[in-house]
């Protein structure tokens, strides 16, 4: 699991002063898949330079997902609760290598303190090093940044 940075905790639940809940957009944070309500409020918040909120005390799956701009300056994505992998392997088979992407954004900032879980345990136990009759397969990073010439163009997680 990584966990983002604390931050201030006093936006958590709505869309005021430029700041947009994936709640209000469908998320539902009960095991169902909340990939859609995330990218609604991506886009709402990249368009805006807002800054999109994973509320705290709640655990939202999501399924392999790519965040793009560019977006508004200042664009923030504040993770108060926890983010977590789509459980079933098979939502993977398009790109093994990349779970969460956040693409061309720049002055762009992740925190809050809440929790990516990669569902890394299934992970393991599926792969040829933790059992030699197993396939080598690659599995979804939980942290990979690429930062060319000084502009923050792709974050994978």
């Amino acid at each position: 699991m990584m966990r983002a940075n604390r931050a201030n905790n006093n936006h958590h639940s709505s869309r005021l002063g430029g700041t947009t809940s994936v709640n209000d957009f469908g998320a539902r944070a009960d095991g169902s898949d909340d990939s859609r309500a995330f990218e609604k409020a991506w886009n709402e918040a990249c368009s805006s330079g807002g800054t999109l909120v994973v509320p705290e005390r709640r655990t939202y799956t999501l399924k392999p997902i790519r965040f793009s701009g560019p977006c508004r300056p200042n664009t923030a994505f504040m993770i108060y609760g926890t983010i977590k992998a789509w459980p079933e392997m098979s939502a993977y088979e398009d790109d093994r290598k990349h779970w969460i992407v956040f693409d061309s954004v720049n002055n762009f900032r992740v925190d809050g303190g809440g929790t990516f879980n990669g569902n890394g345990k299934k992970w393991w136990q599926n792969s040829c090093k933790t059992n030699d009759n197993l396939p080598c397969k690659d599995a979804p990073t939980v942290s990979y940044i690429i930062i060319p010439k000084n502009n923050f163009n792709y974050l994978y997680i």
